[in-house]
């Protein structure tokens, strides 16, 4: 059985690691499946290297919070380069980053461990 999802937990690493992106100021049920969908993902999945990504709820929370902070290196993602005009003055928020166009954004086009 996986630990209990903590929501708030995550929307406070989000915050503080990405404190230029917007900020989550409502908690609607598909956000919530969302944050809950991603914190499982993080405990059930594997990295390139067939090792898990996390093993229990602390392990979690520091690789989300890691994951945050390699999206804070990506300048597409933080709309630091000219973007074209499809997404002129996109900047992504914690909604892209829990899918999995987000996720492959960050481990794919970014450094560090997966």
């Amino acid at each position: 059985m996986l630990p209990t999802c903590p929501t708030k937990d995550i929307v406070n690493a989000y915050h503080s690691k990405l404190p230029t992106l917007s900020r989550v100021r409502m908690m609607g049920n598909a956000r919530q499946k969302a944050i809950s969908s991603f914190w499982k993902w993080v405990l059930t999945s594997k990295r390139s290297d067939g090792t898990p990504r996390a093993e229990n709820a602390d392990d979690a929370r520091n690789w989300i919070a890691s994951y945050f902070e390699r999206a804070s290196e990506n300048d597409f993602l933080m709309g630091r380069i000219s973007q074209t005009d499809r997404h002129a003055g996109w900047k992504c928020d914690l909604d892209f980053l829990l899918t999995e166009k987000g996720k492959k954004h960050v481990i794919e086009k970014t450094g560090g461990a997966s």
